[in-house]
């Protein structure tokens, strides 16, 4: 009887042990979604033309804590009061989410301790906080809606009187003088008169004040998200000639600054403004090409160009298998379905798991099915991601998709972009930015040059090759690993008959969203053939530099990060003429010198090879580099390979296990002392 209650207890203690791991082998399992690319072969083309990376695809909405050391080269307003705004009173109504409530929360938030009897204190705020982190590109939103808030007395209630007591009128010219300080008691808020304001108080775009204004935010969620105000799903035609009248007044106010729009939430906004009622008429495929075409046609009736940069905002809809979304799960399909979201943007030959996508897959990619509308119906119009979120700002996943969206901006020509976190933490992501911006501490960049470069078609891991020049002495090279559980290699030809290059210094991110610099002397550099292993979920950048009419050999060990040698004959480009007004030359947004200055430039002619420069950044004395480690890049295919790692999910299972059979025994001895 003993031993058939000594096999019961091990019995039971075995089937709580399988109770326990099922989760974590499922896991385990689940860890490499996409396998079979152990290896990775890339190929990089240094030499060939590359394209001029825009510095303002490295901007940030205006989320309250923002870190300093990325050298962010653009900045705006962001939040869903924005629409609402009221600039007169700083008065403002967050809509559904707010529970319609008016009150003074964006400027409570921006400006504390303001008097909010001064006008435009999210301008305020705005131009104050770029000018303290040397973020030369500065854009204000302002109001097409038809109403902002009339005062901050809370709750609104949804009877049809409050409009008009509640709420103030929108009105987009005002015709007439414009106030230093706005009348409060007329009938109206005159958006143009905003301008005026703020052109007056900072300057205009050519004077270092406010670069851009964006027409609006996400109007096609305007009914949704103001279902109070009965405004009724909004029409093509309304928001065209909406934005064609405040984008004239503007233009008749500040000529050089910038105009963004229509600023739609995402691919379904783009297709039908997000209503399925939405006629268009024409020839036009999706509401783009109808605002795109009417922009252009009522600039050329005015004879000026009245959009500058078409503006969309992108957040993944992408969900896992399970349906979670991916842009908040945390599991291990989140992971790796955030970091292959990005390729929407790009890839022909990917569909993510999304209603809006599978059901639209035509729009997709997204960036060149943008593209293609500017050239048809408005050429040499630029094209933005003013709000882009790919999620996963805790963790290293959205550290490789923050990497994978700048990339691609870069690679695509995109002009200008805005990461709008979700999270309150989202230090992935900035670390990622900063791997492009000042990966050193000491301000130096992934490059102005963006090469061609491949991984032959592996979806599991990424590269990207930026130089300073065309004559390439400098190269950086970005790869990612976007295995969970395995070590990738990698062998990098560099395809160059000129140059053999060496590396120099290796930098990786750690799991404190910090970047390192890595060791290099287990990083093989034969003939422009770089050898080298990566651990799972993991970043590397690699910095090159070439020399003529000598192979490299294995590179030396660093111990400490070096400055980033550049050849005095390097070959420069000569800074563009200054626009002038009037002229007829394009308006431009603004640079910074190392010293924290803005300098205006006319752009040069943009091909779909070139985008403006990156800009210079100051120099940082207070951060202090590191100690080299080698958390990321281990030994090469040429030595002897690296110990077998136990994946985390097989040790907790082990672990499990083992506690289980312990349970077991102590019951098995405890239930024997009992009955003896």
């Amino acid at each position: 009887m003993k031993a058939i209650k000594r096999a019961a207890a091990i019995a039971a203690a075995a089937a709580v042990s399988c109770l326990t791991v099922l989760p974590f082998a499922g896991a385990a399992q689940s860890k490499e979604i996409l396998s079979g690319w152990e290896d990775a072969y890339i190929n990089i083309y240094p030499l060939e033309e590359g394209k001029r990376i825009s510095p303002y695809i490295y901007g940030i909405n205006d989320v309250g804590d923002i870190p300093e050391n990325v050298h962010f080269q653009a900045i705006k307003q962001t939040g869903n009061g924005l629409s609402s705004y009221n600039w007169e009173t700083n008065y403002s109504n967050g809509g559904k989410d707010e529970e319609f409530s008016n009150d003074l929360s964006l400027t409570n938030f921006y400006a504390p301790g303001v008097t909010v009897s001064s006008p435009g204190l999210l301008a305020e705020a705005l131009y104050k906080r770029a000018e303290e982190m040397f973020v030369p590109a500065r854009l204000v939103t302002l109001q097409l809606m038809s109403y902002v808030a009339g005062d901050a007395m809370g709750t609104v209630s949804p009877a049809e009187l409050s409009r008009n007591t509640r709420w103030k009128r929108t009105v987009m010219s005002k015709n007439g003088t414009y106030l230093t300080k706005p009348d409060l008691n007329d009938d109206a808020v005159y958006v143009d008169e905003y301008v005026s304001y703020i052109v007056n108080r900072f300057g205009s775009a050519l004077e270092n004040g406010v670069s851009g204004y964006l027409l609006d935010r996400e109007p096609d969620l305007w009914n949704e998200r103001f279902s109070i105000l009965g405004l009724g799903n909004l029409s093509p035609q309304t928001l065209v000639d909406n934005s064609a009248e405040l984008a004239s007044s503007v233009k008749a106010i500040d000529p050089d600054a910038y105009i963004f729009g229509p600023s739609v939430s995402g691919i379904q906004g783009s297709i039908n403004l997000n209503n399925p009622d939405c006629s268009l008429g024409g020839n036009y495929a999706w509401f783009i090409d109808y605002y795109l075409a009417s922009m252009r046609r009522e600039g050329e009736r005015q004879g000026r160009r009245l959009l500058d940069v078409l503006d969309v905002h992108y957040r993944t809809e992408a969900t896992t298998p399970l349906g979670v979304p991916v842009i908040s799960g945390t599991d291990d399909y989140s992971k790796v379905c955030r970091m292959q979201s990005v390729r929407t943007l790009w890839d022909p030959e990917y569909t993510e798991n999304s209603v809006t996508v599978l059901l639209n897959k035509q729009f997709t990619p997204f960036i060149p099915t943008l593209q293609a509308s500017i050239r048809l119906q408005y050429p040499d119009t630029k094209l933005s991601f003013s709000e882009y979120n790919f999620g996963g700002g805790s963790d290293m996943s959205g550290a490789i998709a923050e990497i994978d969206a700048l990339g691609t901006f870069a690679r695509e020509g995109v002009y200008f972009a805005c990461l709008a976190p979700s999270d309150k933490d989202y230090r992935f992501q900035t670390t990622a930015m900063r791997l492009f911006t000042n990966y050193d501490g000491r301000g130096t960049d992934f490059g102005s040059l963006i090469v061609p470069a491949d991984t032959e078609g592996d979806p599991t891991c990424t590269v990207y090759a930026g130089t300073d020049n065309k004559k390439a002495r400098t190269l950086r090279i970005i790869l990612t690993n976007q295995y969970l559980e395995t070590d990738k290699y990698f062998e990098i030809n560099i395809h160059s008959e000129d140059l053999y290059y060496d590396v120099k210094e290796a930098y990786g991110i750690n799991d404190e969203a910090e970047i390192v610099p890595l060791e290099t002397d287990n990083i093989i550099c034969d003939g422009n053939l770089v050898s080298l292993i990566t651990e799972p979920l993991s970043v590397c950048l690699l910095v090159l530099e070439g020399t003529e009419g000598e192979v490299c050999e294995t590179s030396e060990t660093v111990t400490e990060p070096s400055e980033s040698v550049t050849d005095e004959t390097a070959e420069t480009e000569a800074p563009p003429e200054t626009s002038v007004p009037g002229e007829g030359t394009e308006p431009k947004l603004p640079e910074t010198e190392p010293d924290g200055t803005t300098v205006i430039e006319s752009e040069e002619p943009v091909t779909e090879t070139e985008q403006t420069s990156l800009s210079e950044h100051p120099p940082e004395t207070s951060e202090t580099a590191p100690e080299p480690t080698d958390d990321t890049v281990t030994e090469t295919a040429d030595i002897p390979p690296p110990p077998v790692r136990v994946a985390r999910p097989i040790k907790a299972i082990i672990l499990v296990l083992a506690s289980s059979v312990c349970v077991g025994i102590i019951y098995i001895m405890v239930f024997d002392r009992y009955k003896g």
